[in-house]
């Protein structure tokens, strides 16, 4: 008798292998059918609870689980630990927080505010920061809909991770983090009309100081101080007008205004174009290039690593690098007593002979 359309053909079982049920939904198409796995491969799969003794075939139901059932139980299961010195460990930083209040008696306020543009928000921020000596980085990006959430933890906050490959050593004022979690935040939902509804815990377990490298400059005192670049103040004249500005009877950190400061900000918005190039050999081929092809050429000799040498220089290997260049007094020096030289390294010759 031919089958029907919703007959199923099964196979036959070896004896050693237990026999499955398999119930197949018509709904489904023929690659979801193909993509599932095999059903005497998850036959004797299983997922079992750490807290009781509860058995699951999936793990997706373990999780539900133990959310359910053992929320108190999964409470303590975080990587977050406590910053008084206790053993507990904590998944968000609500929950360090709240345990620092229970257990420890801090006195920590989280304080609610609103804003109507995120420019406001922004602005309020800094000037909070700026008064507040401490500083919030975002913790990612913000997603791309309507009711963005933009979450600011503490700049300390967390533990160092060098990027380098460890050939240079720290440098002497050390790293900004402290080796721990901040409990210190900043969060900020959008809704659709714009508006935004921030949360702020401004506790910290660390001493909040001025120093450059633990309070970074602000976003606008950097645009600031770059714009003056760009236009041609000197160093010494920006100095001089953050020196004029009134502290109020406040010490801020654009009052601690460093050279080493401008330095990074030359560096972070390329001013002068110093850099025409992340990397170092290109950008060094293309800054030769352009002196070259100026008016008053100062390269008088450029050798790229891996070229060959010329045939008048016999003392550089492929590898070297070389790049002579001179001031136009130095070369009207050199033109001028070429003669000269040239005499007096005749005369040298003569007197080692």
């Amino acid at each position: 008798m031919a089958a029907s359309a919703h007959d199923v053909e099964i196979e036959e079982i070896p004896e050693d292998i237990p026999s499955t049920t398999v119930h197949l939904d018509e709904s489904e198409s023929n690659d979801e059918k193909d993509f599932r796995q095999p059903p005497n491969a998850t036959a004797f799969m299983s997922f079992n609870c750490d807290h009781c003794s509860n058995t699951y075939r999936h793990k997706s139901s373990l999780y539900r689980h133990i959310k359910t059932d053992h929320a108190k139980e999964n409470f303590q299961s975080g990587t977050i630990k406590c910053t008084e010195g206790c053993s507990e460990k904590f998944r968000t930083s609500d929950d360090l927080i709240k345990h620092l209040c229970i257990k420890h008696n801090k006195s920590i306020n989280i304080i609610h505010k609103s804003f109507s543009t995120l420019h406001e928000f922004i602005k309020w921020k800094e000037s909070f920061e700026e008064n507040a000596r401490s500083s919030y980085v975002l913790h990612c990006a913000p997603k791309c809909h309507s009711d963005s959430s933009y979450i600011s933890y503490c700049n300390r906050s967390g533990k160092y991770a060098s990027k380098g490959k460890g050939v240079r050593e720290l440098k002497m004022q050390g790293s900004s983090k402290i080796g721990t979690h901040c409990p210190a935040y900043i969060r900020a939902k959008k809704d659709e009309d714009g508006q935004l509804e921030v949360k702020l815990c401004n506790y910290h377990i660390h001493e909040l100081q001025l120093h450059k490298v633990q309070l970074p400059l602000s976003l606008s005192t950097r645009k600031k101080v770059a714009a003056k670049l760009a236009d041609g103040v000197t160093v010494s004249n920006i100095f001089d007008s953050i020196r004029e500005q009134s502290l109020d009877g406040v010490l801020h950190r654009k009052h601690l205004l460093c050279r080493q400061d401008i330095h990074n900000i030359k560096h972070q918005y390329n001013i002068e174009g110093v850099q025409l190039h992340s990397d170092d050999h290109t950008s060094v081929s293309l800054l030769v290039k352009n002196m070259m092809e100026s008016m008053d050429n100062p390269v008088f000799i450029y050798k790229k690593q891996g070229q060959k040498q010329s045939p008048d220089i016999n003392d550089l290997a492929d590898e070297d690098f070389v790049v002579g260049i001179q001031t136009c007094f130095q070369r009207d020096m050199m033109i001028k007593f070429q003669f000269v030289w040239t005499a007096l390294m005749v005369l040298m010759f003569i007197i080692s002979i």
